[in-house]
């Protein structure tokens, strides 16, 4: 049976990796525009490919149980950290990047960190050994359960709500913009699987839902300190007054405010332990 730490080590490695792709992209439309400087960005690209796509393999071998490949993955995680963090502090002096940029680097570092690091705990490295139960005998051992707790539910509302303005939004586009349907359906196929996972205890469910709420948390307050530091007046010749950020401080602080308590009530709340430690 599959632990909840390497659910999380590999749900993580895939939302990173896939982040930082989606950003190098970003970054490339940007110097296309020229928005960014080419020569600030020499080499990352080819960097964050060579480390991230190895990553991302190690990772899926590692959710399936190949135990040689966690020391690859563990290595490739190391090498983008300390690589992250060095691009972060060399582009954090430059007028052309924004702060939410190099502030976002330090994210992905630090994400890239814990992907390192989950994979050799205990429950992983027993996982990894082929000890443990396996899923038929969790399931046959599984006692009946009762309902969820007040917290799980809210977790999985949420997760529905949020999904439902997702889906909302890419069907919008897919009508009015040419899009494709693809994004609408696999984002509520994904979101009926997470809450029906949530509902009945999956592991699984719950260690990507802590990791989707942690990055939210992580990506809040990356927005915060951007909305902050372009309120600062700038003291140059013609230069523009600075935007009025107060009604989206508030309401990026209310969503990080409510993605906390979610967290807390999946993560850490007693009656929600005790409800997933059966689980599998």
């Amino acid at each position: 049976m599959v632990p909840e730490t390497v659910h999380a080590c590999a749900f993580l490695a895939y939302l990173l990796a896939g982040g930082l792709l989606a950003e190098l992209s970003v970054v490339n439309h940007l110097i296309d525009l020229g928005l960014l400087a080419s020569d600030d960005w020499a080499g990352t690209q080819p960097v964050v490919l060579l480390l991230a796509l190895p990553m991302l393999a190690a990772a899926v071998a590692v959710h399936w149980g190949v135990r040689q490949a966690r020391p690859v993955l563990a290595v490739a995680a190391w090498l983008l950290t300390a690589f992250l963090i060095i691009l972060a502090i060399g582009v954090m002096g430059l007028a052309s990047v924004p702060t939410t940029v190099w502030l976002s680097i330090l994210v992905n570092a630090a994400a890239a960190l814990v992907v390192a690091r989950l994979p050799y705990g205990q429950d992983a490295s027993a996982y990894l050994r082929g000890c443990g139960l396996s899923r038929a005998e969790a399931r046959a051992a599984a006692q009946p359960r009762e309902r969820a707790p007040g917290g799980v539910v809210l977790a999985a509302v949420s997760l529905g709500a949020a999904a439902l303005v997702g889906v909302i939004a890419t069907i919008d586009q897919a009508v009015n913009a040419d899009g494709s349907a693809i994004p609408p359906l696999a984002i509520t196929v994904m979101t009926v699987a997470l809450v029906r996972g949530l509902l009945k205890g999956r592991l699984w469910a719950r260690a990507y839902t802590v990791i989707m709420f942690s990055v939210a948390l992580a990506g809040g307050t990356v927005t915060v300190i951007g909305l902050w530091r372009a309120s600062i007046p700038r003291h140059e010749l013609l230069a523009s007054a600075p935007p009025d950020v107060g009604p989206a401080v508030l309401t990026t602080l209310a969503i990080m405010a409510v993605d906390a308590v979610l967290l807390y009530a999946l993560a850490w709340q007693d009656t929600s332990i005790d409800f997933f430690a059966a689980g599998w």
